[in-house]
């Protein structure tokens, strides 16, 4: 293979019955932070917006459609205020865990069309990595959800320029990911060998995280070599079921 190869970590690691006993303790936990997380979101979207959500059911797109710059800044202010009040981040910490960043959600236009090549955008302009890594797991998928079969045809043959960074890997296994996710051949340019690592690199920075990346990853990340939190992959991005128990 030529171009550039990041360092990363080589997946010969191996899970000792102890870590495999530690992950299935956790998972309780990963599942308490995950409900508080959500119950966070909710009841800051609840005060902003003046009302309950039942009945009738509204979404939190519904809510949050109209929104602008300065109210979702608000929005992860009360959120982060009461991941504290509720001790999400105490509980995270004490469980050597992550707590999902506040997410945004963008926005695309007939003037600004949905395009792939506009989530190197951050890799070009030296954007922090964990910011980086949001707009291509979080964002890349539910904007690409939202399309419709014929939008999302013409939007994989588009061939997303190298950035020769480890981030040409992630961005050609998410695009693989979401083609066959949504019924599509995978774009060839996803194939060309500088998207490929050599040495895997898996995002979390934390064990228990590491090691349900490994162990539940979906095909295209493991092809490609980067693997990121099968957590972050959720139904607002057109997954049907939970990559991790």
């Amino acid at each position: 293979m030529t171009g550039h190869r990041p360092r990363g970590e080589l997946v010969e690691e191996t899970f000792t019955p102890e870590q495999l006993r530690r992950l299935d303790d956790l998972a309780p936990t990963r599942r308490e932070i995950d409900r508080l997380v959500n119950e966070a979101y909710e009841e800051a979207t609840e005060r902003m917006v003046g009302h309950r959500q039942n009945p009738p059911r509204v979404t939190f797109d519904d809510l949050t459609a109209d929104f602008t710059s300065d109210q979702w800044a608000e929005l992860e202010r009360l959120v982060n205020e009461l991941l504290d009040e509720k001790g999400v981040h105490e509980l995270a910490a004490a469980a050597d865990m992550e707590i999902p960043p506040f997410e945004r959600p963008n926005t695309w236009t007939d003037d600004a069309p949905f395009t792939l090549v506009a989530y190197t955008e951050g890799i070009r302009e030296g954007w922090p990595e964990s910011d980086i890594e949001r707009w291509i797991v979080c964002g890349l998928p539910r904007d690409f959800n939202v399309l419709n079969a014929a939008q999302q045809r013409a939007a994989l043959t588009e061939r997303v320029p190298l950035t020769n960074t480890k981030w040409d890997a992630l961005l050609a296994a998410m695009v693989e990911h979401v083609a066959w996710l949504h019924g599509h051949e995978r774009p060839a340019w996803v194939d060309e060998p500088e998207r490929f690592l050599e040495t895997t690199w898996v995002l979390s920075p934390i064990p228990s995280g590491r090691m349900e990346s490994l162990m539940y990853a979906p095909a295209a990340f493991l092809r490609h070599g980067a693997i990121p939190d099968p957590r972050d992959l959720d139904s607002r991005g057109g997954e049907r079921y939970e990559w991790t128990p």
